[in-house]
């Protein structure tokens, strides 16, 4: 995953790890996006090797934020439990 933030999650408030997590949503959506157009919106011809190597990256980083997206979810649960009290 390229974009990630360099401020640990743990030293996040609630609202800075919402952000995140839209922000990682985000990224996620737009690797998606990508490769979508690149196999089939364009003309360009890749070659077998090319597609093969594309979709292993792009299913390593969607692993990468769903992992994020996980840490950040069960964050977000534990910190909201602790400021309630």
């Amino acid at each position: 995953m390229s974009n990630k933030s360099n401020k640990n999650l743990d030293d996040m408030s609630i609202d800075e790890l919402k952000k995140e997590l839209e922000f990682v949503k985000e990224c996620m959506e737009d690797e998606e996006q990508i490769l979508n157009f690149m196999l089939h919106k364009t003309s360009l011809h890749l070659g077998g090797a090319e597609v093969k190597a594309m979709q292993e990256e792009y299913e390593e980083n969607r692993s990468e934020y769903l992992e994020r997206i996980k840490e950040i979810e069960s964050l977000i649960r534990q910190k909201g439990h602790v400021d309630s009290l």
